[in-house]
């Protein structure tokens, strides 16, 4: 007998990667969530950030040969104050980025350059990767972008941003800056999405915090044990994890 046959792709996620990494950083740190996805129909389309950065400590001492890449710069970055040293509580100006909205375009662009017939149902992002995550909801909620949130293949929109897993994102003052605060006040969105922290992560709360941009109905947290990844390492945990990140999202495509 021959091999069983592969199963038709459903659907694609855009995956975006944390500060100072890269995709195939972020493949080997999700590999389980590829695995699960991959299984159940839908494909992970990984787009890399434009800019090189220096990485962490960690990163470099795990991942030594890079490429290590951001989507965007913070601003001010010498006279910001990091997620670890700032307590939570209400969110300050701290933290903003170099022209966010750019980034989103150009993740857009390329997505869009790519030639697959397969369409983009959400997004997966960890760290910078989740806050660029949620902008580019938040934006396809209110119409601005090139994507929206449900694709309608009538209308001649392919693609949509309806479904997000958001690993580790940080509610920050990024969110305050003009261009990317008037997409977030459309809140409540419509998109079903799940927000993934670490139970050890300093900037943990901030991460909690992001979840009342979202629809109660459609929204779900998860805490891992571990600090700022975006999965555990403990084998048991991180399959159960995905697993309900897989179900989550089967269940709102």
């Amino acid at each position: 007998g021959g091999s069983s046959p592969v199963p038709p792709h459903k659907g694609r996620l855009i995956a975006l990667h944390g500060n100072g990494t890269s995709s195939g950083i972020l493949k080997v740190q999700i590999a389980t969530l590829q695995q699960h996805l991959s299984r159940a129909g839908y494909l992970l389309e990984f787009v890399d950030g434009t800019f090189t950065c220096e990485p962490s400590a960690i990163v470099k001492q795990y991942f030594p040969r890079g490429p290590f890449l951001h989507y965007a710069a913070k601003l001010n970055d010498k006279d910001q104050v990091t997620a670890e040293s700032t307590p939570p509580g209400p969110i300050s100006d701290l933290w903003r980025y170099e022209n966010l909205e750019r980034a989103a375009t150009l993740v857009e662009e390329e997505i869009l350059t790519r030639s697959s017939n397969v369409p983009v149902v959400g997004v997966v992002g960890f760290s910078q990767g989740a806050n660029l995550a949620a902008y580019l909801v938040a934006r396809a909620s209110c119409g601005k972008g090139q994507f929206a949130l449900q694709p309608a293949p009538s209308m001649g929109v392919l693609h949509g941003l309806g479904v997000a897993v958001l690993m580790s994102p940080i509610k920050f003052g990024w969110m305050l800056q003009p261009d990317i605060k008037s997409a977030f006040e459309a809140a409540p969105i419509d998109a079903a999405v799940a927000i993934v922290v670490g139970a050890q992560d300093p900037a943990r709360d901030r991460g909690e915090k992001m979840l009342e941009y979202f629809d109660a109905s459609k929204r779900t947290f998860h805490e891992h044990s571990r600090g700022h990844q975006p999965l555990p390492s403990d084998r048991e945990e991180k399959l159960a994890l995905t697993k309900e990140l897989t179900d989550f999202i089967c269940a709102h495509v």
